[in-house]
């Protein structure tokens, strides 16, 4: 009677095996996936921030494409320089 509950402890736990080490890969790989998804939506804010695009419209001649909300932070230049007293 023994061995046969073991027998059969057994084989429910060889049954459930399979499906907790699928859960805690699923797991795993969901962690990761989310890692990654931060890392690149990081590196999209990045470079939408610091990058600006350039076109090629002639031999030597590049056009700058810079984003609207670059040019929001842009600081104005000032001609006149100020003394210093």
């Amino acid at each position: 009677m023994a061995k046969a509950r073991a027998l059969t402890a057994q084989k429910f736990c060889l049954h459930l095996r399979p499906v907790t080490e699928t859960k805690e890969r699923f797991s795993h790989r969901a962690q990761f996936s989310a890692q990654l998804m931060k890392i690149g939506s990081d590196v999209e804010l990045l470079l939408r921030k610091s990058v600006i695009q350039g076109i090629h419209t002639d031999h030597n001649t590049l056009k700058l494409v810079p984003r609207k909300d670059l040019l929001v932070e842009n600081v104005p230049y000032c001609d006149s320089p100020t003394q210093k007293q």
